[in-house]
């Protein structure tokens, strides 16, 4: 097998990224990975989910990939899993990589489920009752990102209605927005995202914080969404964390909000999430969100990647440290990085981005795409799980 496989392990979960090696077309490139997915995949383990990086420049060729994609899944073994297919071009050149979550909790239940068309998961242990879904796409490809965003928000309120839970259960969110710092008509996709996100938001109260989120660019597809939510059982303890350098999202001033509004009805709205969410059973889990090199709410170094992406990770660093997280951490260890993704917005800074990250989390897998960024300033930005 001449795939590259980075598998990352921490008791019962596993984080696999894997890169294709041989320059075969996508089809080709894609059953190279997935046959070694399946290689890693023992009895007792479930294939949770899967993220699928792409190399499209254009919504012609990510809609052309994307149902190549899905129909190979349909004829396939893993045609019930929740996949989603992201126009981020893996940064070393090749046509795709894949990243895929894998549980092998004992006594787990699983059950697959699908609303329109869209597959995901009920996951169930004596601690939670975890719902994942992936691939939340208005069909209609419109270059609309407010109508997406109220289309796709419909979708996820849909299924969470259907599963008894709401906007506060969800505990992680991906939000790929294509051309995220673009304007259409004078208002900025992200600003517009951000408002709608408001506004079904509002719906809810979240008691234990908003979701950990990602909002980041992408080259096409319009608007995909990706959660998780949970509901606690006994043993289970979810709590947001704060960033101790980092101004809470959801409380940022408008010096640092894009122009979103698209009628009178709405006015410039935060980004709803918070800098971490922790999830503590017998372990303790850290959704990390998208994190930037950001103080304060003050974008930093703008003109160094390399730099940039040291103040991330020492960002990243300050939220999981011990005096940060001493009174939610029950566990006896504290959490260690396990995956990441490195989002970098020119492939011309790639290898120094690579080389910082490593240097500063030498036992972390990391998978790196090209993306772009929330704010025209910012260069990358790092997601990631410590467990």
């Amino acid at each position: 097998m001449s795939a590259e496989l980075n598998v990352t392990e921490y008791s019962s979960e596993y984080y696999l990224v894997t890169m294709p090696k041989t320059e075969g077309n996508l089809t080709e490139q894609l059953a190279e990975c997935l046959l070694l997915v399946s290689n890693q995949i023992n009895d007792g383990s479930v294939l949770l989910k899967q993220v699928i990086f792409i190399d499209a420049a254009d919504n012609e060729t990510f809609y052309h990939y994307q149902s190549l994609i899905l129909d190979y899944y349909r004829q396939s073994e893993y045609k019930k899993i929740p996949i989603t297919i992201v126009a981020q071009p893996p940064a070393n050149g090749q046509l795709l990589c894949i990243e895929s979550w894998i549980s092998s909790e004992q006594n787990a239940q699983i059950e697959y489920k699908e609303y329109s068309s869209i597959p995901y998961i009920i996951y169930s242990t004596k601690f939670y009752t975890k719902l994942i879904v992936a691939n939340i796409q208005h069909k209609q490809i419109v270059s609309d990102i407010y109508q997406q965003s109220q289309e796709s928000f419909k979708i996820v309120k849909a299924i969470l209605d259907i599963e008894d839970m709401k906007f506060s259960d969800i505990i992680r969110q991906w939000n790929y927005i294509e051309n995220i710092t673009e304007t259409t008509d004078g208002s900025q996709h992200y600003q517009m995202f951000n408002d709608v996100r408001s506004l079904f938001y509002d719906q809810d109260n979240f008691p234990n914080g908003y979701p950990a989120a990602t909002g980041i660019g992408s080259a096409a597809g319009g608007l995909i969404i990706d959660f998780i939510a949970l509901k606690p059982l006994e043993g289970c303890k979810i709590c947001s964390i704060k960033s101790p350098v980092q101004k809470d999202a959801h409380q940022y001033s408008k010096e640092v909000l894009a122009f979103g509004r698209k009628d009178d009805k709405l006015k410039e709205t935060t980004p709803k999430f918070e800098r971490a969410k922790a999830v503590s059973t017998s372990k303790l889990k850290i959704y990390i969100s998208g994190t930037a090199a950001i103080i304060g709410q003050e974008s930093q170094a703008s003109d160094s990647a390399f730099l940039q992406t040291k103040l991330t990770i020492e960002n990243i660093f300050s939220l999981v440290e011990k005096n940060n997280i001493s009174e939610i951490c029950t566990t006896s260890g504290f959490p260690k990085p396990s995956c990441f993704r490195v989002y970098i917005k020119n492939k011309k800074d790639a290898y120094s981005v690579k080389e910082c990250f490593k240097s500063l989390m030498p036992d972390a897998k990391a998978v790196y795409v090209i993306a772009d960024v929330c704010r025209p300033e910012l260069l990358i930005e790092i997601e990631g799980v410590c467990i």
